[in-house]
């Protein structure tokens, strides 16, 4: 029976690190492509955001302006998840991700912070200020509605 257990180790110690590999690869296209991201977003916002000034388009563009925010949030998050996982500090990623105690963003934060790689960590709280002033905004945009 005993010799189930370690079968059971070893399967789960190969699927995470093929599991890490495959953040790692994640990590590096969102890298890749972030400044397209950015654009994306930036674009999105000046299509959108004229729609505000008007009463009757104002909810169409708070919602629209609070959707961009989630879509931009899951790339922020995505990525801080990837570098937390793919750095040396997997561990940590482990116990806060498994204590659900903190999001991927932030581990990655921190994650970033204990590797004394000050770009990413500069890049994902950059990204978080973004998410949540959009966010924000848009709220404030859909309270207004009736202004």
């Amino acid at each position: 029976m005993w010799l189930w257990g370690f079968v059971y180790l070893g399967v789960l110690i190969i699927s995470l690190y093929l599991g890490f590999e495959f953040i790692t690869r994640v990590a590096k296209f969102i890298l890749e492509y972030w400044d397209l991201a950015l654009t994306w977003l930036w674009s999105s916002l000046l299509i959108v955001s004229p729609f505000a000034l008007f009463k009757k388009t104002r909810d169409f563009s708070a919602t629209s302006i609070l959707y961009i925010s989630y879509g931009f949030g899951i790339l922020v998050w995505a990525l801080g998840t990837a570098i937390a996982a793919s750095d040396k500090s997997m561990w940590l990623f482990l116990a806060l991700f498994f204590l659900r105690s903190w999001g991927g963003a932030t581990i990655g934060i921190l994650s970033s912070l204990i590797e004394g790689n000050w770009p990413l960590v500069w890049l994902l709280v950059k990204g978080l200020l973004l998410v949540l002033s959009i966010r924000v905004f848009s709220i404030w945009l859909i309270a207004k509605k009736d202004d």
